[in-house]
């Protein structure tokens, strides 16, 4: 585990202002069925991530994006949401690996 962001935050949002971005895994519909929120509303909780929400940054460990790092972000008022996502980037598009409210995560 790393003691910084491994991405800066321009480059997220700039890739998110190209249009660089996928979405892995349920993170579309966490996004959806937590805070009823589409794309649009996603990429303008990114714009609004600010650097003292970072949480964490680890290597990714599934097949096949082993050695991928990921960043963790915690939000606990983004856009009027408790928000927690992870993302990385690769191949200069930004992957958006998780966004949900952060008591799923506590099993609520």
């Amino acid at each position: 585990m790393r003691d910084k962001r491994y991405y800066s935050l321009g480059k997220v949002k700039h890739l998110i202002s190209q249009g660089k971005v996928k979405f892995d895994g349920d993170a579309l519909d966490f996004a959806k069925e937590d805070f009823g929120w589409g794309i649009d509303d996603i990429f303008s909780a990114f714009r609004c991530l600010r650097e003292t929400d970072w949480h964490k940054s680890s290597p990714k460990t599934t097949n096949p994006d082993k050695g991928i790092q990921l960043d963790y972000y915690r939000s606990f008022n983004l856009k009027g949401e408790k928000v927690f996502t992870h993302f990385y980037i690769k191949d200069d598009t930004l992957f958006i690996d998780s966004f949900h409210d952060i008591d799923r995560r506590r099993g609520r």
